[in-house]
């Protein structure tokens, strides 16, 4: 299992090796990570959208763990690459 810490929305996981109260842990228990602030992450399975829609992660923090969630957003508009490149050299805006 992973574990992580929710920062800005975004997760953040425990480094390995972690140093807590002068002692390094290389693969650390889970109860040296839950008394540093980390949660177990839970992945989930996107869920179907609607046609013209794609799955977008989010993460929440619940009941003690951080977990993913999923909302849908409009596909994007396709680009051919000539187009593309038009707009990275600034020949379109």
């Amino acid at each position: 299992m992973n574990y992580a810490k929710l920062k800005n929305g975004r997760v953040s996981y425990a480094p390995n090796p972690i140093l807590r109260n002068g002692l390094w842990y290389g693969n650390p228990p889970a109860a040296v990570l839950e008394a540093e602030g980390y949660k177990p992450v839970i992945y989930t399975e996107p869920p179907d959208v609607d046609p013209g829609y794609i799955p977008i992660p989010h993460w929440t923090e619940q009941e003690g763990a951080i977990v993913q969630i999923w909302t849908q957003e409009p596909e994007p508009d396709e680009i051919s690459e000539d187009r593309a490149w038009r707009i990275l050299t600034g020949e379109e805006e």
